[in-house]
């Protein structure tokens, strides 16, 4: 939205859950990992449907790359039928948010949250005045009566939210929290969802978002996360572009600078070329790798007494210091063209390359707009039922504001007929050149992309 005594969850994309403790990959400061309804009995495991699901999603893509096979040009399956009671909904949206598509370069936030409809996203942008519009709804089939759970991360370039989903159920196992997600990619200005791959972690690190165009999904593949797959796709086009796969469990995998990077616990490791050389060790724990301006990357290490350092690597100058904070307050986020934020950091170098933010009170950082204009919070003082809603308010902080403010969301995207993805991370055949997949645009989303490239 991977140890870290802070949490990473990029966006507010568990604002459903509750705590429940897991593998220290899934474990975060916030305690947020697995996924309970509050209130509610613990719903019964229903593996069954959604094992076949994926099991079909790995045969499709077996028979999609093996040399002898033909490469599938449809979609696996219609999933999910239009739901004529939602027919209506993004039209309702727009004319209540009253707001256009964000145009390219500008600051732009995305907010997540599931229910049984499916997994909603919106976005916000500084061109609208911050109010939030319906962009789409992720409902593949399979869910039966579960909610579903996921996290997002947007693109560099800012032209495509990434999502990685899953049923409820997926994340009471090792297993299904391994490789039991399903990954999409959803353009910002038109809504359009896409297919990517089947078949990924759920773990917070995944999607990782590159500096540009390009996202990272991570599988595990074995007992005990070993060994680790990390495939590097285009977001807007879901070509695949390298793939690497590793003897070890590594993390928060990033594409930076040609190469693909991740965390061995206190080690920064390259995996490019399914070899794993370590670049760097650090003092502690690493977490929150995103790719910097520079074609490096910025992370957090965990330090002592409850700290946390900033560091920056790049291949010419080595890793070097930036700043230090407390694990429970201070937040590492993916910003516009790898100009990274940082949220509340007690010490900070000059010329530190990050857009330093530091909240009022005791708010907690959740998520950042690309450019660092506004910062989505935990508000601790909100009612439940305003923090545990899907279409319910989002808990803000805007740049130069004296306190943190609570902002309605408008009514969801209207579901879709959405495919599943015909390619499986976890397929042992997965190499070589990348190929596309179809894009499914949801209802009300008439805006084409025609904005040239941001450079700004």
């Amino acid at each position: 939205m991977g140890a870290s005594d802070h949490d990473p969850v990029a966006g507010i994309a568990h604002s459903n859950e509750v705590a429940v403790p897991m593998h220290t990959r899934y474990r975060t400061s916030h305690h947020r990992t697995r996924h309970v309804w509050p209130g509610k009995p613990r719903p019964k495991p229903q593996r069954g449907r959604w094992s076949a699901l994926l099991a079909a999603i790995a045969a499709a893509s077996m028979a999609a790359v093996a040399p002898s096979g033909p490469v599938l040009g449809a979609t696996v399956a219609r999933v999910a039928r239009a739901d004529p009671a939602l027919a209506g909904t993004a039209h309702r949206s727009a004319v209540k948010a009253g707001t256009l598509p964000p145009r390219a370069g500008q600051d732009l936030a995305v907010y997540g949250a599931g229910d049984l409809a499916g997994y909603h996203l919106y976005t916000a942008s500084a061109w609208s005045g911050w109010r939030w519009r319906a962009l789409a709804t992720v409902a593949p089939g399979g869910g039966g009566d579960w909610r579903w759970i996921g996290q997002q991360c947007l693109t560099g370039d800012g032209r495509t939210v990434v999502v990685v989903i899953a049923p409820w159920s997926v994340n009471n196992s090792e297993q299904g929290m391994d490789s039991g997600a399903l990954a999409y990619a959803v353009n910002v200005r038109s809504g359009a969802v896409r297919p990517i791959a089947g078949g990924v972690s759920l773990a917070y690190f995944d999607p990782g978002c590159g500096a540009d165009g390009t996202v990272t999904l991570t599988s595990y593949l074995g007992p005990a996360q070993r060994p680790t797959r990390v495939s590097v796709f285009d977001a807007a086009s879901g070509r695949l572009e390298r793939t690497a796969t590793v003897p070890a469990e590594v993390t928060s995998a990033v594409a930076a600078g040609g190469r693909v990077l991740a965390a061995e616990g206190p080690d920064l490791v390259d995996i490019t070329g399914s070899s794993l050389a370590v670049v760097h060790r650090f003092g502690g724990q690493l977490a929150d790798l995103h790719p910097s301006a520079d074609g490096g990357l910025d992370l957090t290490a965990r330090g002592t007494g409850g700290s946390v350092q900033v560091w920056h690597y790049s291949q010419a100058s080595g890793a070097r210091l930036l700043g230090s904070g407390n694990q429970a307050a201070l937040r590492l986020l993916g910003g516009a063209h790898g100009h990274n934020i940082l949220a509340n950091p007690a010490h900070l170098v000059p010329a530190s390359g990050l857009v330093a933010v530091r909240l009022p009170g005791a708010a907690a950082p959740e998520g950042a707009s690309s450019r660092g204009g506004l910062v989505q919070v935990t508000d601790t003082g909100a009612p439940l039922s305003a923090t545990h809603s899907s279409d319910g308010d989002v808990a803000v902080w805007q740049r130069g504001s004296a306190g943190v403010a609570r902002v309605h969301l408008p009514l969801a995207a209207a579901r879709t007929a959405q495919s599943l993805p015909t390619l499986s991370n976890t397929n042992p055949g997965l190499a070589g050149p990348g190929r596309h997949t179809s894009a499914v645009r949801p209802r009300g989303a008439a805006v084409p992309d025609t904005q040239p490239p941001d450079t700004t």
